[in-house]
Protein backbone atom coordinates (compact mmCIF):
# COMPACT_ATOMS: atom_id res chain seq x y z
CA UNK A 1 0.00 0.00 0.00
CA UNK A 2 3.14 2.49 0.40
CA UNK A 3 4.16 1.88 -2.77
CA UNK A 4 1.16 2.43 -4.31
CA UNK A 5 0.72 5.82 -2.20
CA UNK A 6 4.41 6.87 -3.23
CA UNK A 7 3.63 5.81 -6.91
CA UNK A 8 0.87 8.21 -6.95
CA UNK A 9 2.07 10.73 -5.12
CA UNK A 10 4.74 10.78 -7.87
CA UNK A 11 3.30 10.43 -10.67
CA UNK A 12 0.77 13.35 -9.80
CA UNK A 13 4.05 15.36 -8.85
CA UNK A 14 5.65 14.54 -12.55
CA UNK A 15 2.06 14.68 -13.99
CA UNK A 16 0.95 18.10 -13.04
CA UNK A 17 2.30 21.48 -14.89
CA UNK A 18 4.13 23.90 -12.21
CA UNK A 19 2.39 27.51 -12.40
CA UNK A 20 4.54 30.05 -12.37
CA UNK A 21 4.72 31.26 -8.84
CA UNK A 22 3.86 35.04 -8.85
CA UNK A 23 2.50 35.59 -5.32
CA UNK A 24 4.90 38.94 -4.63
CA UNK A 25 7.14 40.86 -7.21
CA UNK A 26 9.94 39.02 -5.92
CA UNK A 27 8.84 35.81 -7.39
CA UNK A 28 7.61 37.36 -10.24
CA UNK A 29 11.53 38.82 -11.19
CA UNK A 30 12.36 34.96 -10.36
CA UNK A 31 10.05 33.51 -12.86
CA UNK A 32 11.44 36.33 -15.56
CA UNK A 33 15.07 35.51 -14.51
CA UNK A 34 14.35 31.52 -15.20
CA UNK A 35 12.52 32.71 -18.24
CA UNK A 36 15.07 34.52 -19.64
CA UNK A 37 17.57 31.57 -18.10
CA UNK A 38 15.79 28.96 -20.40
CA UNK A 39 15.33 30.98 -23.32
CA UNK A 40 11.61 30.04 -22.77
CA UNK A 41 8.71 32.47 -24.92
CA UNK A 42 6.10 30.83 -23.80
CA UNK A 43 7.25 30.72 -19.91
CA UNK A 44 7.60 34.60 -20.18
CA UNK A 45 4.38 35.08 -21.86
CA UNK A 46 2.49 33.43 -19.32
CA UNK A 47 3.75 35.52 -17.34
CA UNK A 48 2.54 38.86 -19.02
CA UNK A 49 -0.52 40.63 -17.75
CA UNK A 50 -3.69 38.83 -20.04
CA UNK A 51 -4.79 41.96 -21.05
CA UNK A 52 -1.57 43.01 -22.80
CA UNK A 53 -2.10 40.07 -24.80
CA UNK A 54 -5.74 39.67 -25.12
CA UNK A 55 -7.46 41.43 -29.30
CA UNK A 56 -3.99 42.15 -30.69
CA UNK A 57 -3.88 42.72 -34.26
CA UNK A 58 -1.35 40.73 -36.10
CA UNK A 59 1.46 43.62 -36.50
CA UNK A 60 0.75 43.67 -32.40
CA UNK A 61 1.03 40.38 -31.92
CA UNK A 62 4.01 40.71 -34.02
CA UNK A 63 5.41 43.41 -31.91
CA UNK A 64 5.19 41.80 -28.94
CA UNK A 65 6.57 38.11 -30.42
CA UNK A 66 9.54 40.56 -30.80
CA UNK A 67 9.86 42.04 -27.51
CA UNK A 68 9.60 38.56 -25.85
CA UNK A 69 12.44 37.24 -27.72
CA UNK A 70 14.43 40.39 -27.19
CA UNK A 71 14.16 39.92 -23.67
CA UNK A 72 15.18 36.55 -23.55
CA UNK A 73 18.56 37.48 -25.17
CA UNK A 74 19.33 38.71 -21.94
CA UNK A 75 22.24 37.22 -20.17
CA UNK A 76 21.65 37.06 -16.34
CA UNK A 77 24.54 36.11 -13.34
CA UNK A 78 24.18 34.17 -10.74
CA UNK A 79 24.85 37.23 -8.47
CA UNK A 80 22.29 40.21 -9.05
CA UNK A 81 20.05 42.80 -7.30
CA UNK A 82 16.61 42.71 -7.49
CA UNK A 83 14.70 46.02 -6.42
CA UNK A 84 10.69 46.69 -6.65
CA UNK A 85 9.61 50.36 -6.89
CA UNK A 86 5.59 51.47 -5.82
CA UNK A 87 5.21 53.74 -9.21
CA UNK A 88 3.20 56.59 -7.60
CA UNK A 89 1.02 58.76 -10.10
CA UNK A 90 1.81 56.87 -13.00
CA UNK A 91 0.89 58.43 -16.07
CA UNK A 92 1.93 57.16 -19.58
CA UNK A 93 5.52 59.02 -20.45
CA UNK A 94 5.47 61.83 -22.68
CA UNK A 95 4.84 60.13 -26.24
CA UNK A 96 1.35 58.75 -24.70
CA UNK A 97 -0.47 58.54 -28.32
CA UNK A 98 2.58 56.31 -29.31
CA UNK A 99 1.29 53.46 -27.26
CA UNK A 100 -1.40 51.85 -25.36
CA UNK A 101 -1.13 50.33 -21.60
CA UNK A 102 -3.69 48.18 -21.07
CA UNK A 103 -3.03 47.86 -17.32
CA UNK A 104 -2.18 50.64 -15.54
CA UNK A 105 1.76 49.55 -13.79
CA UNK A 106 1.39 49.76 -10.05
CA UNK A 107 5.29 48.88 -9.18
CA UNK A 108 8.51 48.07 -11.32
CA UNK A 109 11.15 45.60 -10.78
CA UNK A 110 14.15 46.28 -11.34
CA UNK A 111 16.75 42.99 -12.10
CA UNK A 112 20.35 44.33 -11.94
CA UNK A 113 23.79 42.49 -12.37
CA UNK A 114 27.17 43.16 -13.43
CA UNK A 115 28.84 41.02 -16.23
CA UNK A 116 31.84 42.37 -16.15
CA UNK A 117 34.64 44.95 -14.91
CA UNK A 118 32.72 47.63 -17.27
CA UNK A 119 29.87 46.32 -18.01
CA UNK A 120 26.58 45.33 -16.80
CA UNK A 121 22.98 44.56 -17.26
CA UNK A 122 19.60 46.02 -16.35
CA UNK A 123 16.32 44.66 -16.82
CA UNK A 124 13.38 46.48 -15.83
CA UNK A 125 9.83 45.45 -16.06
CA UNK A 126 6.23 47.68 -15.11
CA UNK A 127 3.99 45.39 -12.81
CA UNK A 128 0.96 44.85 -12.06
CA UNK A 129 -1.62 42.89 -9.58
CA UNK A 130 -4.22 40.89 -10.80
CA UNK A 131 -5.99 38.65 -8.09
CA UNK A 132 -3.64 37.15 -6.23
CA UNK A 133 -1.01 37.22 -8.72
CA UNK A 134 1.82 39.92 -10.07
CA UNK A 135 2.42 40.07 -13.60
CA UNK A 136 4.48 42.47 -16.14
CA UNK A 137 2.55 45.23 -17.84
CA UNK A 138 3.64 45.72 -21.84
CA UNK A 139 2.86 48.55 -23.24
CA UNK A 140 1.39 47.98 -26.91
CA UNK A 141 2.22 50.65 -29.56
CA UNK A 142 -0.42 52.47 -32.38
CA UNK A 143 0.00 51.32 -36.06
CA UNK A 144 1.96 54.79 -36.72
CA UNK A 145 4.50 53.56 -34.15
CA UNK A 146 4.81 50.31 -35.24
CA UNK A 147 5.34 51.16 -38.53
CA UNK A 148 8.24 53.56 -37.13
CA UNK A 149 9.67 50.53 -35.49
CA UNK A 150 9.80 48.46 -38.66
CA UNK A 151 11.32 51.12 -40.50
CA UNK A 152 14.34 51.27 -37.86
CA UNK A 153 14.53 47.61 -37.80
CA UNK A 154 14.75 46.98 -41.39
CA UNK A 155 18.45 46.63 -42.04
CA UNK A 156 20.09 49.82 -43.81
CA UNK A 157 21.06 50.36 -47.12
CA UNK A 158 24.53 50.48 -48.47
CA UNK A 159 24.28 53.78 -47.99
CA UNK A 160 23.51 53.50 -44.28
CA UNK A 161 20.00 54.84 -44.53
CA UNK A 162 17.01 53.02 -44.14
CA UNK A 163 14.00 52.80 -46.01
CA UNK A 164 11.61 54.86 -45.87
Amino acid sequence: MRQFVILVLAATIVGCPARESSDSPEQLADALIAAVKQKDAAQFKRLIHPACMEGLSEPERKYLELAVQNSLKEQIPEERTVRVFEVKNWSPPSDANAWRWPVKPTHQIEIAASTGEYSSVSICQYIAKQGDRWLVVMPIPDPKTLEELERQSAPRQPDGTRPR
